[in-house]
């Protein structure tokens, strides 16, 4: 088993003591750098967005205390002045998943249309797939988007 290496930033003097396990994991985790040995590239695993001398790192932006804490959302690099999200994958790109899972953000599903508040991004809306096999369903590669709402085709 792999062992890695998790360093701190300094931690605010007036920072206060969690009331809860929970919220003390929460707050370990924001000032918490994982660096893993023969990678030069330093992350931070956080649901806060780092802070200026954490630039140089890449972000992997996972779920907010109050919302999926935890669950991993999207990988960030800062670039021109914000933290964008980068992947291998391009929006529109499709994998097959068990139908009894819920799909969450940075997928998407058709039907729906995805806005990406502050990006400067266009609305997306996914194309109809061809049925998937039983059992399973659709979800599709859209990027972080920040709200949906169901599809409306233009009128004739």
């Amino acid at each position: 088993m792999a062992e890695y290496p998790l360093t701190t930033t300094v931690v605010p003097q007036n920072t206060c003591y969690p009331p809860t396990v929970q919220l003390l994991l929460n707050l370990i985790s924001d000032y918490t750098t994982l660096v893993i040995p023969g990678n030069p590239q330093p992350y931070i695993i956080s649901s806060t967005t780092p802070s200026a001398e954490n630039q140089d790192r890449l972000w992997f932006q996972t779920g907010s205390p109050n919302a999926g804490y935890g669950i991993p959302e999207v990988v960030r690099r800062y670039v021109n002045g914000e933290w964008r999200e980068f992947a291998q994958l391009s929006q529109g790109d499709r994998v097959l998943m068990a139908a009894a899972n819920s799909i969450s953000s940075p997928w998407g599903e058709y039907g729906f249309t995805y806005s990406f508040s502050g990006l400067g991004l266009s609305d997306y809306t996914p194309t109809l797939a061809p049925p998937p096999p039983d059992n399973l369903k659709y979800k599709t590669y859209i990027g972080y988007w920040t709200s949906k709402v169901p599809y409306v085709p233009p009128a004739p």
